[in-house]
């Protein structure tokens, strides 16, 4: 299942609203959150940068997307997961009556 870590500046509004819009579709808080200035997301940053961009950071397994590509990624896997038990019921149907009355 998907899991991350969204590093944000806790003082920016716009972050902050980019936060809460983030957390209405996490359903199953998957995600957790911290502030950039914290100790803790300095030292995850540290790992993957000598000197961290000040922007959003979005860590997952072993990746750090940054920016624009953080809150893409964030909402892609967020979409998928939502809409991923639905999509096999679609795919089911369309299995059936492609495959048995198709040909």
């Amino acid at each position: 299942m998907f899991k991350g870590i969204l590093i944000y500046e806790a003082k920016c509004p716009f972050c902050r609203r980019i936060k809460k819009i983030i957390e209405m579709f996490d359903i199953g808080k998957r995600i957790e959150y911290l502030p950039i200035r914290s100790r803790e997301a300095r030292n995850l940053l540290y790992e993957f940068y000598n000197k961290p961009p000040y922007d959003f950071h979005f860590i997952e397994d072993d990746l750090c997307f940054t920016g624009k590509k953080a809150i893409s990624r964030i909402l892609q896997a967020l979409f998928v997961s939502i809409i991923w038990p639905y999509s096999g019921i679609k795919r089911s149907i369309t299995t059936k009556i492609g495959g048995k009355h198709g040909k």
